[in-house]
């Protein structure tokens, strides 16, 4: 089994009659016992205690023959204590001299799923920061005519400053939820917007029951999967 490109030589455990066998390779990178000193059942105990019970699950379908090699992610102890994120396929070989079991082909997929991790993690801050920032917060999209098309997505402070629900906010676009005296500038807003990536200006925002808020109104542009979108941060100044 190609290990990614990297090398032809399979990292793999043959299971036969409760031992285990393995190659150099698996050795190496996990650092098991010598061939043959290895059951299953100390080979379940180095895979982290989480995955433990879905990794013995997976094992008896291999051997009932109703696994058709779906790969299989989770952690496995190295001799250096730490578990590392690795994927598994595994076959039944019933029959075969010298096999007769199960053989499992491993491969680390430890880098890709730390890096999962971080981007995960950096979503979910930006998620946080997104619904209880202090100020109203809208993406929008861009019109064929380059102009803000309907809010996509606000957080919690855009219903408070406007009074409108959730669902009635995107349904609106940016001059929608401006006073008129923003239409009359917008064209310059957005040329400035789309020439520097970034615009500040004030207007006042028309809330649901007709009321006035001045705001100070930040937008700027942000790529999101080779699309351009309008984030635009929207703070009350009635008081200044």
């Amino acid at each position: 089994l190609a290990q990614q490109g990297k090398d032809a030589s399979a990292r793999h455990l043959e299971i036969d009659s409760g031992r285990i066998w393995t190659t150099a390779k698996a050795k190496e990178f996990f650092g098991f016992a010598l061939d043959g000193e290895l059951d299953l059942e100390s080979f379940l105990n180095i895979v982290h205690p989480e995955d433990r019970e879905r990794v013995s699950a997976v094992l008896e379908e291999v051997a009932a023959g109703k696994n058709p090699g779906t790969p299989t992610e989770y952690r496995m102890l190295t001799r250096d204590g730490d578990y590392r994120y690795v994927e598994s396929v595994g076959v039944i070989l019933s029959g075969i001299e010298g096999v007769d079991g199960i053989v499992i082909h491993t491969h680390s997929v430890h880098e890709r799923k730390q890096a999962e991790q971080v981007l995960s993690e950096s979503e979910e801050r930006f998620r946080l920061l997104f619904r209880y920032s202090n100020d109203a917060v809208y993406i929008f999209g861009i019109t064929a005519s380059g102009m803000p098309g309907k809010v996509m997505d606000s957080n919690d402070m855009a219903v408070h400053q406007t009074g409108y629900a959730k669902d009635e906010l995107v349904q609106k676009n940016l001059l929608e939820l401006c006073s008129r005296d923003l239409l009359r500038q917008s064209r310059a807003i957005m040329m400035e917007l789309l020439t520097r990536g970034e615009v500040r200006f004030e207007t006042e925002k028309v809330k649901k029951d007709g009321g006035l808020l001045p705001v100070e109104i930040s937008a700027r542009l942000a790529k999101i999967r080779d699309r351009t979108y309008i984030i635009a941060t929207s703070r009350d100044i009635s008081r200044r």
